[in-house]
């Protein structure tokens, strides 16, 4: 049996394909226009796109012939924002998740 994770994330293996698939999925929000721009009416503008897309950042997916794709976490790797160049921290509908995914 497949992992439905690794299956996920091994169809979307960029960080924003993976954020705007997950948004709608998940979120029930359209992250399509969000993309590039904060569309007017919309609750999930550029930055929130740029901020879950951070989520996916330090992903991984290693394809294994008969197996399930294996996928691994760098909690190094960073998503730099597309038009600065800066990092962008991850987050999720406007709330920034901690600096490290195993908190002490």
């Amino acid at each position: 049996a497949h992992n439905g994770a690794s299956v996920f994330y091994a169809a979307r293996p960029k960080p924003q394909a993976a954020a705007a698939a997950f948004s709608g999925l998940f979120l029930d929000v359209s992250a399509q226009c969000a993309q590039c721009h904060t569309p007017a009416g919309h609750s999930l503008g550029e930055d929130d796109h740029l901020a879950l897309a951070a989520c996916f950042a330090g992903l991984s997916v290693e394809k294994r012939k008969g197996q399930a794709p294996l996928v691994r976490f760098d909690e190094n790797a960073r998503f730099l924002h597309p038009k600065t160049g800066q990092p962008v921290a991850p987050g999720v509908m406007g709330r920034k998740l901690p600096a490290s995914p195993h908190p002490s």
